[in-house]
């Protein structure tokens, strides 16, 4: 009777058995809260690679599989909490994040990244030499032949310091696109908070707007932007990446 008893206790127990070693804490509380049978939105990585066999193990647990990453090695998924606990068992697994929405804390940007005591700080140039007015120190530097990939809530192509003309061309920001579940090319992408075209400006605004102080740090660079909203979730970032690594070398 014990071994009949252990037997048919033995299921339970191994699906209660999580590997936190491989688990973010946004997605250890959504598995918290979620009732039993609730479908959890996660992205999986692997190392050393994403492989068929894993794709396999992960649908016969009874995971469905959205989309598989090439750039990340891994993919988006949908799962009960049970089934990621057994997922997060598997050899290989790196790492399982919950599909959470990202949020934006502009107004501790400058805090955080220590933005103010960047500024005050001077150049030291090769030669060892401290460079005090750094204005006009390199400007054969200046962006040209480069292009940056904006990931963010997007770019406004027609805002003046992205060399807008009507129509518009395309020779600054040559390539925008707003997430919507696929990538749609528009003229402006950054259709939410502006965040987006603030950073491309810093990045590769040419100070038409302000009558050339205020040009970015590779003003003769071009971008590529893509908007992936204020709401957005992992996966729509991941989603720029894999765009990135796939278009890259057309750049």
């Amino acid at each position: 009777l014990i071994i009949i008893a252990l037997l048919v206790m033995s299921p339970t127990v191994t699906s209660a058995y999580v590997n936190e070693d491989v688990l973010h804490p946004n997605i250890v509380r959504a598995m918290n809260d979620a009732d039993a049978n609730t479908p959890i939105e996660f992205i999986v990585q692997y190392r050393p690679e994403l492989t068929t066999q894993h794709l396999q193990v992960a649908e016969e647990i009874g995971i469905e599989v959205i989309s598989a990453f090439e750039f990340i090695d891994g993919f988006f998924g949908k799962a009960t909490a049970s089934q990621i606990r057994d997922l997060s068992k598997q050899d290989d697994i790196f790492w399982i994040e919950h599909n959470s929405q990202m949020e934006y804390y502009m107004q501790d940007t400058t805090r955080v990244i220590n933005a103010v005591e960047t500024w005050q700080t001077v150049i030291i140039n090769e030669n060892e030499q401290v460079i005090a007015d750094q204005a006009n120190q390199h400007t054969y530097i200046d962006g040209t032949g480069v292009a940056a990939v904006i990931i963010d809530t997007g770019v406004d192509a027609g805002h003046p310091d992205f060399d807008y003309l009507e129509p518009w061309t395309g020779e600054k920001v040559i390539y925008s696109a707003k997430w919507n579940g696929v990538w749609t090319e528009t003229r402006n992408s950054d259709t939410s908070s502006g965040h987006g075209t603030h950073v491309g400006g810093t990045i590769a605004g040419n100070g038409d707007a302000s009558a050339g102080r205020r040009a970015g740090v590779a003003k003769g660079g071009q971008m590529v932007a893509l908007g992936t909203g204020d709401g957005a979730s992992i996966f729509a970032a991941e989603q720029g990446l894999e765009w990135t690594y796939a278009s890259g070398h057309n750049m």
